[in-house]
């Protein structure tokens, strides 16, 4: 076992190799993957289902949909600016959040 106070570079070189995987599960990367994913799907559900057959339903629909409109809007900035702070960094989940929220967004928009 190794004296705390004598590191090597390449342990520190293994501890940041370390770190850079784990920093790309944060938990905000996880809410902006999983709300890029859940806002489209709820929208989805919105306009193929009669959702104002129960009232409970219709009645949450109608409080949600403005915040879940602005959040589908914000999401791919939000994504790509945490993308960026990530710099680049292709295992980080901002980055299928924002493809995914871009496609939905398309895919939203030009659905008639």
């Amino acid at each position: 076992m190794q004296d705390p106070q004598q590191i090597s570079i390449t342990d520190l070189r293994k501890l940041s190799d370390d770190l850079s995987v784990s920093a790309s599960l944060t938990k905000m990367s996880v809410i902006a993957f999983a709300l890029s994913i859940i806002i489209p799907l709820a929208w989805c559900l919105g306009r193929s289902i009669d959702i104002y057959h129960f009232k409970l339903v219709g009645a949450i629909f109608e409080i949600i949909w403005l915040p879940m409109f602005a959040i589908l809007f914000a999401l791919p900035v939000f994504s790509l600016v945490f993308w960026i702070k990530n710099k680049f960094n292709l295992q980080s989940l901002y980055l299928y959040s924002f493809i995914i929220s871009l496609i939905s967004i398309l895919l939203i928009v030009t659905n008639k």
